[in-house]
């Protein structure tokens, strides 16, 4: 019965909550030329290069890699057959799901799928290809290494903009944290450290990855599957604040 509750109560935490914004992280580049790659191995297709102070947005890590959402500047390929003109500069897609690809070309890597009515701008002709721009529809993969997590812009609230802090305040304001109560099960892991980010451990659950602060060494629970319930917090870096670690059994 026990078991049961503590299921219903994480189904309804995650229906509930904003999980895009756990695990969205903004990255700075910090060194020039870096590859964006079709998938998350030196073998992957290269889609595109970034140069130093490039910021990106992160949706995912798989091992020393971490995927990213492809920069607005960048130009995907789709076959011209399932689209159809809206305006001079947009086209609506006719296809159920259409690929997004790398290059005009079929053996190209796919880096994105969009559904039926989906509205993308034209960029360029490529023979029976259009070029078109990706974001937000595609995908790429870079070596973390070579990616800075930055801060998360300070977030309004509802209070402080119909009672905004005089200009003379505003500056001694420590940076704004938001939380709330937050319990998820999965597999625990050791977590390599992010600069200007506390987290120490992540939780996978399946698809999602979330960041983590331990302040006992749990090392014991790493590999393992466990629940955790902590208050999840907005700064410097989305994480979990965990109070309670334990076991799945």
């Amino acid at each position: 019965m026990n078991t049961i509750k503590t299921i219903c109560l994480i189904l309804i935490l995650f229906i509930s909550a904003p999980l895009t914004e756990v695990f969205s992280l903004t990255g700075r580049i910090n060194k020039d030329n870096i590859n964006i790659r079709s998938d998350s191995t030196t073998y992957g297709e290269i889609i595109a290069r970034l140069k130093k102070g490039d910021t990106v947005r992160i949706i995912k890590e798989k091992f020393d890699w971490y995927r990213i959402v492809l920069p607005s500047k960048l130009i995907v390929y789709v076959d011209k057959n399932y689209l159809k003109r809206k305006d001079n500069t947009h086209f609506i897609v006719t296809a159920t799901v259409l690929n997004l690809r790398a290059k005009p070309s079929m053996s190209a890597s796919v880096v994105g799928k969009v559904k039926k009515g989906t509205v993308l701008r034209y960029a360029k002709d490529e023979g029976k290809w259009m070029g078109v721009y990706g974001f937000p529809h595609a995908y790429g993969w870079v070596y973390k290494k070579f990616v800075d997590i930055v801060n998360l812009p300070q977030r309004k609230t509802q209070s402080s903009i119909q009672n905004p802090v005089p200009s003379t305040k505003r500056k001694q304001q420590q940076p704004l944290k938001i939380y709330n109560i937050f319990i998820v099960k999965g597999v625990l892991y050791k977590l390599n450290s992010l600069k200007n980010c506390p987290a120490n451990y992540k939780i996978k659950d399946g698809i999602t990855i979330f960041f983590l602060t331990i302040n006992n060494n749990v090392d014991n629970l790493v590999g393992k599957e466990v629940i955790v319930k902590g208050k999840r917090h907005y700064q410097n870096c989305p994480y979990i604040e965990v109070e309670e670690v334990s076991l799945l059994k």
